[in-house]
């Protein structure tokens, strides 16, 4: 396989590594290189930079952990396809370290996902459909297992940020429904509440068959404040 060659300007010594770490991810995202290309090992690319093996094994490091590059063993090192995931995870990390309440996580998760639901209803296709089912499915046969259940909601909640057509959608939504995944996780539900749940997120499905957008953003802030209602309760009498 043809190695890309690496050709930055002039680098500042004080801080070789993060000047090599900014120069590669520009060039990817300058479209100068792409993804699945593979870098030259890490002697051959120092010579192309001027800099040490340390410094392009530090700055590989940092790429690799924002995303950028992938390194398998055996093959090299390559240029990762993107991946939402690498948006998504570090941006949940600092929502958990901030400890955001219950209360303020479903607050921003009805702006976004009342907006979501209705723009999936439009947009969504065939196989936004399917996995939606296949997420219901789930939820209906975990009725007694609330972390499965909950697992499962989560997965239906992600593929309709997808089913929206805009990627950004999902990137935002998703941190929120994990967290407030975490915070319902432990919360001792009764089965009126989670056979309530489920009811709604079949009618929500339905709507989305039939590409009801007024339809399925009544029946959202409806499920959104059901769940606020039952985590309200439980934390007050606890």
């Amino acid at each position: 396989m043809r190695f890309k060659t690496i050709s930055l300007p002039r680098l500042n010594k004080r801080k070789l590594f993060e000047e090599v770490v900014e120069g590669i991810q520009e060039m990817v995202i300058s479209g100068k290189i792409h993804p699945q290309d593979q870098l030259p090992s890490e002697s051959i690319l120092g010579s192309q930079l001027g800099v040490s093996r340390t410094v392009v094994r530090e700055a590989v490091k940092v790429l690799e952990q924002r995303g950028i590059l992938q390194i398998e063993p055996g093959r090299g090192t390559f240029i990762a396809k993107p991946s939402i995931s690498t948006v998504i995870e570090p941006f949940t990390l600092i929502l958990k370290l901030e400890r955001i309440p219950f209360k303020d996580l479903l607050v921003v998760r009805k702006l976004l996902e009342i907006e979501i639901v209705g723009l999936a209803a439009v947009n969504r296709t065939d196989g936004h459909l399917e996995q939606l089912r296949n997420a219901l499915s789930l939820m209906e046969s975990n009725i007694v297992n609330p972390d499965l259940f909950i697992d499962a909601d989560t997965s239906y909640h992600a593929t309709l940020g997808m089913a929206t057509g805009n990627a950004l959608y999902a990137v935002l939504i998703q941190p929120i429904v994990v967290l407030m995944k975490e915070s319902r996780k432990g919360i001792a539900y009764t089965m009126g509440a989670f056979l309530q749940a489920l009811e709604f997120h079949r009618k929500i499905l339905v709507a989305l068959e039939t590409r009801d957008s007024m339809a399925a953003r009544t029946l959202m802030r409806e499920h959104l404040d059901l769940v606020g209602y039952h985590v309200t309760q439980q934390t007050t009498t606890e």
